[in-house]
């Protein structure tokens, strides 16, 4: 399985079916949707979120507000993080964007960018979350997700939104609807591969992942 992974053969990793045939999906519940003849990808987390732990956290919101949000960020309860990862998508300088709508969530309504993605435990992520109103930008250490940047920005859900990532070197700036809201010098030069990405119960929908290195360009749809 490591040799695989090192050759870039994520087989042995994959959902049986393939839901998404571009990608690795190693975790999660993806799946393509057909609607107004377009085909979307689709991470629907719902079925994590339902019973007690979304009433308890819905009662707790009341309560304390966003306080109990951060309490289980904290003991890293419902750190769950569905993930697809783009087949044959190795870039080093590259801009890279994506239409992220997140469509609901009770614990989480967070869906976000992957890109630099060396191995599943270590990556970058540009998320925006509908439910706190921010845009982050997390990288992955040994599967931990650690904040670099942090911008207070309304999403309301149900909407789409562009996320763009630029990377030049070790440095990466991130970039909502053309609106640069991050920034962040890594101390190695960032490459890897890209994908998308949510958390916990989200359902998020993903549509024309896009890749420009140079004068090469490509889009995905599912």
């Amino acid at each position: 399985m490591t040799a695989s992974f090192f050759s870039g053969d994520y087989n042995f990793l994959q959902q049986n079916p393939n839901p998404l045939p571009q990608f690795y999906t190693p975790t999660g519940d993806w799946m393509r949707v057909e609607e107004n003849g377009r085909t979307r990808c689709l991470q629907d987390g719902s079925g994590s979120g339902e019973g007690f732990s979304c009433t308890l956290k819905n009662i707790m919101g009341k309560v304390v507000g966003s306080r109990y949000q951060r309490f289980l960020d904290n003991v890293r309860a419902y750190h769950y993080f569905p993930l697809a990862i783009l087949k044959d998508s190795y870039v080093t300088d590259a801009y890279v964007h994506l239409t992220v709508t997140p469509e609901s969530g009770c614990l989480n309504n967070m869906g976000g960018l992957v890109f630099g993605l060396r191995n599943i435990t270590h990556f970058f992520v540009l998320s925006l979350d509908a439910l706190e109103n921010k845009i982050t930008l997390f990288q992955f250490v040994k599967g931990k997700p650690v904040e670099r940047s942090v911008t207070e920005k309304t999403v309301p859900a149900g909407q789409a939104y562009v996320l763009s990532v630029q990377v030049e070197g070790r440095e990466a700036k991130g970039f909502i609807n053309d609106e640069e809201v991050s920034r962040f010098d890594a101390q190695r030069p960032i490459e890897g591969y890209v994908g998308l990405w949510t958390k916990a119960d989200s359902k998020v929908y993903f549509d024309d992942l896009t890749l420009q290195q140079g004068d090469q360009k490509r889009v995905v749809q599912c």
